[in-house]
Order: structure tokens, then C-alpha cells, then sequence
């Protein structure tokens, strides 16, 4: 064995163990953490970046719609009421998006059927635009 050993430059531990302990592969390994290590910081922070703008708008909106609804504003103007509601709806809408944002399930959600998630959000945004537009215009109305 110290023969094979001497002839290949390698320890008799690696032979034994069947495999060769050399520092340009534990370097590779290393690069290959540092990547991984990286990537996962970058995706992070992008998480965090949604995170915080969706926290802001949504927090801004309830702001906003508490402050109109605590000022009892006895509205002649029927778009008052709408924005009220549009700024409270928004708030809402900014949490439970947080909820399913942060637990996962938006995620899951979205890894399942891409394409008929995206049908059917489309559609409900159109909706939901449609139905704004019909209110304001009941309101000017």
C-alpha cells in the first residue's frame, strides 16, 4: 500500500476511503457554498423589498381610509365614500397579500398552474376595475 501510495501521491487514508482529498476541490466546494450563500442573500432581499412596498401601500391606504371614515364627513359627495372604500378595501387587500406572501402559500399558489393563475387573476382584476369604474360613475351619477 505505501508503493500504490508513493507511486500516486496520495495518502494511504485515501485510499483506504476510496477517494482523493485534494484543496482544489474543497476550494470548488467552497465557491460553490459562496454562490449559493449569495443567491439566497439576493432573494432575500428582493422578498424583503416586496415585502416593505406592500406593507407601505397598504399601510398608507388604511391610513388614509380611517382618517376619512373618523372625520365624519357628512358626503353631498357620493366619490367620497368611494375612495374611502377603495382606500379601505386596498388596506385589506395589502394584508391578506402579506399573509399568503409570507406564509408560502402565494408561492405554492403560483408554482401550481402558472398559466391558469394568471387567467384567472387577469380576469379578476378586470373586474375588479370594472366594478370601480361602474361605482364612480353610479356616484357622479
Amino acid at each position: 500500500m505505501v508503493n500504490i501510495a508513493e507511486i500516486f501521491n496520495v495518502s494511504i487514508p485515501e485510499i483506504i476511503n476510496g477517494e482523493r482529498k485534494s484543496e482544489i476541490m474543497e476550494k470548488e466546494a467552497k465557491k460553490v457554498a459562496e454562490a449559493m450563500s449569495d443567491y439566497a442573500t439576493a432573494e432575500k432581499a428582493v422578498l424583503l423589498k416586496r415585502v416593505k412596498v406592500i406593507s407601505i401601500i397598504g399601510l398608507v391606504a388604511l391610513i388614509i381610509g380611517l382618517i376619512m371614515e373618523s372625520i365624519c364627513y357628512d358626503s353631498m359627495i357620493p366619490i367620497y365614500e368611494s375612495i374611502k372604500g377603495i382606500c379601505l378595501g386596498l388596506g385589506v387587500g395589502a394584508l391578506v397579500t402579506m399573509v399568503l406572501y409570507t406564509t408560502g402559500i402565494l408561492e405554492k399558489i403560483k408554482n401550481k398552474k402558472s398559466k391558469q393563475i394568471k387567467i384567472v387573476a387577469g380576469i379578476g382584476c378586470a373586474i375588479m376595475i370594472i366594478c370601480i369604474l361602474v361605482s364612480l360613475i353610479v356616484s357622479i351619477i
